[in-house]
């Protein structure tokens, strides 16, 4: 299945068409004007017409038909099906999926990763904001030696005791990697954090984060 970009043009490829007595020979000469063509859009209540859309056979691919979509046809995200019946072939039917603007980019433009705008992808200016403010208030660091079940001592540089008292510390790697604890006192000179005891001692080098 085709991925489409929302309210974006674009050339699709439909078929193959072939004859609706054999089921077997290509039929070159479909066209729209002549035909019934449609589209359904993700939970609509009725098909729209594209019998005037751009339509054109493709040299040397029998059956195969090149269909361009509008912006309007492409602007409901979720399923497009197309539907072209003609007398003289059998019915086609050609399914899409039509995706918002920055995951298509991502999964299709050629990045490497997949980063979505949360204002892009629901419109709220705040939701975004404020996820994009709690990201930055995300602290990353590691654990130094002789750290214990309820010590650990870290490579921050924060240097204001009880800076971090209330936020909760998450292990992402060593024995300790998915498990996460309150954090009731941070010495600003020994760069020490204080929990309630965990399940055994991190190690120096486990990585962690602030939240």
């Amino acid at each position: 299945m085709q991925i489409l970009k929302q309210s974006t043009s674009v050339k699709v490829i439909v078929g193959p068409f072939v004859d609706a007595t054999d089921g077997g020979t290509p039929e070159t000469g479909i066209t729209l004007g002549s035909t019934a063509a449609e589209i359904l859009k993700h939970d609509a209540a009725a098909v729209t017409d594209i019998a005037s859309n751009t339509w054109a056979a493709i040299t040397g691919a029998d059956g195969l038909y090149n269909l361009t979509l509008s912006t309007t046809d492409t602007n409901t995200l979720g399923l497009l099906s197309v539907y072209v019946v003609d007398t003289a072939a059998r019915p086609v039917r050609a399914d899409f999926m039509v995706v918002p603007a920055v995951p298509y980019d991502s999964l299709v433009g050629g990045t490497d990763t997949l980063e979505v705008d949360v204002k892009a992808v629901s419109g709220d200016e705040t939701a975004a904001d404020n996820l994009e403010a709690a990201a930055e208030a995300i602290v990353a660091s590691t654990c130094t030696t002789s750290s214990t079940t309820t010590s650990v001592l870290t490579n921050l540089t924060e240097a204001t005791d009880d800076h971090y008292n209330g936020r909760t510390i998450v292990f992402r790697t060593g024995n300790l990697a998915g498990q996460a604890a309150t954090i009731t006192d941070y010495n600003g000179t020994t760069k020490g954090i204080t929990v309630a005891a965990m399940t055994e001692a991190p190690s120096n080098g486990d990585a962690f984060v602030i939240v």
